[in-house]
């Protein structure tokens, strides 16, 4: 016999003829004298001429056509595969010792074995083949019908950070690679805080370590993920109250303490009163001559340039102007009298030889 595929010139000699059919024996059929039949798959196939002559008698002949060589048929799932799943490929092979395998992107393979899976290594489209081979050298070659679409996607990101009081921004710019397209880009910033978006932003209220992580779904399905651990610096934002009285005295000190909270070092504490006196420290001690209703302001700062304010208010009352005699100077055992003048309530003192000490 011959390898497949196998091309045979059929001629009838029954001549001169009317009608000449024939039956190929595979399934097909032809019409005239002379005709050219090719066997696609090995086998044994009868081969019937039916001719009618001129005078209307019909002529039926037979005769054996053995077509040698391989036969079978190439099978897997086509569409999308993600990298790096290995694609899994059957072959259905008859009267075959070895099996030639193309897998489209530029890798052979010659086996015995009807199940192969491959891998590839690159993104891309691929249509693979397979060419069935018998111990004589006829070659069976298969086409493959679908074809397969790998996809690989590498997830990454960069991200700068800007700092402000109380609180950093970081801005995430994606840089993943996916051959056939993105449909979502999925983020967790490690704060109880999700997103979606290529290039999206997202801003912490505390310094901490946050396990960031990147997730690319491509149009084809495939995913993958990117997961960083990101050091991130919150400038604090210092909390400032001042405690002191509400009511005062002129001429008379007054404490007003600073009191600051705070996660990074101060370096600034300055304080302000509303008649244009200033002071620095934490507390300020300060003797008002004048009554009035004061504003007093306290300015707290941190190494990180970040600032709070606290207001108090304090109203002075005028403090007395008491006048008493002049120094006196008097006999042992003799009496005196003491006079004051410009309060309403007075206090003597020591209490010896006092008649009272409150008059």
């Amino acid at each position: 016999g011959m390898c497949a595929p196998f091309t045979v010139t059929f001629v009838n000699q029954n001549r001169p003829s009317v009608t000449t059919t024939w039956d190929f024996g595979d399934g097909n059929t032809g019409s005239g004298d002379s005709i050219i039949h090719t066997y696609a798959i090995a086998g044994i196939y009868t081969v019937k001429l039916t001719v009618t002559v001129p005078g209307g008698c019909t002529y039926i002949t037979q005769r054996i056509v053995t077509v040698s060589g391989p036969s079978g048929s190439l099978q897997y799932t086509g569409g999308y595969k993600c990298y790096p799943d290995p694609v899994r490929l059957e072959a259905i092979a008859v009267n075959s010792n070895l099996l030639l395998w193309n897998f489209g992107d530029g890798n052979t393979l010659s086996t015995t074995q009807l199940i192969i899976y491959h891998n590839y290594d690159n993104p891309g489209i691929y249509i693979p083949t397979l060419t069935l081979q018998n111990s004589a050298g006829c070659n069976y070659f298969i086409q493959g019908a679908d074809t397969i679409k790998v996809d690989k996607i590498d997830a990454g990101y960069t991200f700068t950070q800007q700092q402000s009081c109380g609180s950093t921004n970081l801005s995430f710019t994606d840089t993943s690679h996916v051959f056939f397209g993105k449909a979502l880009v999925k983020w967790d910033f490690g704060d109880g805080n999700i997103g979606t978006g290529v290039n999206v932003n997202h801003t912490y209220s505390n310094a901490g370590l946050y396990t960031i992580q990147m997730v690319i779904i491509g149009n084809s399905g495939c995913s993958d993920t990117v997961t960083k651990q990101v050091n991130i610096f919150v400038k604090n934002i210092p909390v400032a109250t001042i405690s002191a009285d509400s009511v005062g005295c002129t001429n008379q000190p007054i404490l007003f303490s600073g009191i600051v909270q705070s996660t990074d070092a101060l370096n600034i504490s300055q304080w302000t009163i509303s008649n244009g006196n200033s002071s620095s420290g934490v507390n300020l001690s300060y003797t008002f001559a004048l009554p009035g209703i004061y504003i007093i302001r306290l300015i707290a700062g941190t190494v990180n340039g970040c600032y709070d304010t606290a207001y108090h208010n304090i109203k002075i009352n005028p403090s007395p102007i008491v006048t008493a005699n002049a120094a006196l100077r008097i006999c042992l055992g003799n009496s005196v009298q003491l006079n004051a003048t410009g309060a309403v309530q007075y206090q003597w003192s020591p209490l010896q030889g006092l008649s009272c000490s409150n008059c």
